[in-house]
């Protein structure tokens, strides 16, 4: 809880400089996009290894001349609504030559209804949050544009971190941010000394009743750090322990700030943070267990009917920037921030734990949708969708 708290402190203190005017994020030095150079041996072979594999690759000239004559995006992130006019602010003054539209899709019924516009093909947006429940989708029906982002970061023609690309179905992926999992509870309801502290006290009979659990799991990540049988008997366990059945991290940490729920486990860390920093006095407070799971956030994809697909991968090397990801992207979401981006909330956080820090991989994730119908369906006896009772 002291490093939580020291977390917190040490943010405040980056966005105090942030708004003494410390850290604008730079663009990338534009150049002409009249301007045309004659591609190396090198560069051709590049394009030719890419194109083999059934990839796109640009070079960085390139990509700044075609998102000169777009001079347009429009993106459907992730990140939090509260940060789209900070973000929309910081990517138009790195590049003024792009207008850039923001918009959100929020809610499983929007989520499906964006969907079906991209099948379509009447989806008006160029980069979208891409993330694991679609990737089959995207790839049976090529929505995304197969653009060879590792050539391009390798060979220093887009400036994105390597290490920060998903191989998925899909297709290659770049993402920008991170989830964790924790344990919130009400600090007025159970004191520091009495909390839970490890994941096996969630279904401690100490807690029975007390403990509350979103139906869109979030168990399924724990693979790799437990088998599936060990997830399934953990989901089984909570509800044997008389778990309080909820709907959205939000919504329920709201109800543990008003006394409502006394535990949320697991609970979305960044979500937790992001009340923390809105009222530091609040009654909640986070623990961070072992083992700590971690996933990959905000993967982005360039949707096939983009209309400013070089914009795009103008935008993708913004997020990647550190000044972006410090002092736009952690004003009202730090917890979300990449965990590559040495500084913020995540880097520091896996750094100092000092148990096991467990990825939810590609494979996890792929696996991860059969495992939470699993949860929900057998451990926790809900009908499945259409079923009809007996």
């Amino acid at each position: 809880m002291r490093r939580i708290a020291a977390l917190i402190g040490g943010l405040a203190l980056l966005l105090m400089a942030a708004a003494c005017g410390g850290g604008e994020p730079t663009a990338t030095p534009v150049p002409d996009a009249g301007a045309q150079s004659e591609e190396s041996p090198r560069i051709r072979e590049l394009k030719a290894v890419s194109e083999a594999k059934g990839l796109r690759f640009l070079t960085h000239d390139e990509i700044v001349a075609g998102a000169q004559r777009e001079g347009k995006l429009i993106a459907t992130p992730g990140f939090d609504d509260a940060n789209f006019r900070a973000i929309k602010e910081g990517f138009e003054a790195a590049y003024p030559f792009i207008k850039l539209t923001i918009q959100a899709v929020g809610g499983t019924h929007a989520g499906e209804r964006f969907n079906l516009e991209m099948l379509s093909g009447r989806a008006e947006v160029d980069v979208l949050e891409a993330g694991g429940d679609d990737w089959e989708l995207y790839a049976e029906n090529q929505l995304l544009l197969p653009y060879d982002y590792e050539a391009m970061a390798l060979a220093g023609e887009l400036a994105i971190n390597p290490e920060g690309i998903l191989h998925t179905p899909a297709g290659q992926l770049p993402f920008f941010g991170a989830g964790l999992r924790a344990i919130a509870y009400n600090t007025d309801l159970i004191s520091d000394e009495d909390a839970p502290k490890t994941w096996n006290d969630c279904i401690h009979p100490r807690f029975k009743g007390l403990v509350a659990t979103d139906t869109k799991t979030s168990l399924d990540t724990f693979l790799g750090a437990w088998t599936e049988q060990q997830i399934l008997d953990y989901a089984k366990a909570l509800k044997d322990n008389d778990v309080i059945f909820v709907r959205g991290n939000t919504a329920t940490l709201v109800r543990i700030l008003s006394g409502e729920i006394a535990i949320m486990c697991p609970a979305s860390y960044h979500a937790a943070l992001r009340q923390l920093i809105a009222d530091p006095d609040a009654p909640m407070a986070l623990v961070l267990p072992d083992p700590l799971v971690m996933v990959a956030r905000e993967q982005e994809g360039i949707y096939a009917g983009a209309e400013h697909p070089h914009a795009a991968l103008l935008w993708m090397e913004w997020l990647s920037l550190p000044e972006t990801q410090l002092e736009i992207l952690a004003k009202n979401d730090p917890g979300k921030a990449s965990y590559l981006v040495e500084g913020t909330v995540p880097y520091n956080l896996i750094r100092e734990f000092e148990g096991t820090v467990q990825l939810c991989d590609v494979e996890c994730t792929l696996a991860g949708n059969a495992i939470a119908v699993k949860i929900v369906v057998d451990a926790w006896g809900f009908p499945r969708v259409g079923a009809t009772p007996d």
